[in-house]
């Protein structure tokens, strides 16, 4: 996830830490795409601030580079991509 951040050259790089609790502790409202390949191709990372919980603040949306165009956000959830 934070290679794919990195290489879309306009979002803010978290740390690898950071990307690893989106994956798993906020994994209720975060989702990974996994191409064929299992390389991770995409991310949106989001969360439920806890005051607030009716509400998805949506932090980050990412596609790999060479994962774009090809209509990943038009798939159905367990379409794979490659």
């Amino acid at each position: 996830m934070r290679d794919i951040a990195a290489a879309t050259e306009t979002l803010d790089v978290n740390s690898t830490y950071a990307y690893l609790l989106m994956a798993t502790d906020f994994a209720e409202t975060s989702i990974v795409v996994v191409g064929v390949d299992g390389a991770v191709c995409g991310f949106i990372t989001g969360y439920r601030p806890p005051r607030r919980p009716d509400t998805l603040f949506v932090w980050q949306v990412a596609v790999a580079p060479d994962a774009q165009g090809r209509g990943l956000a038009l798939r159905p959830g367990n379409a794979p991509i490659g």
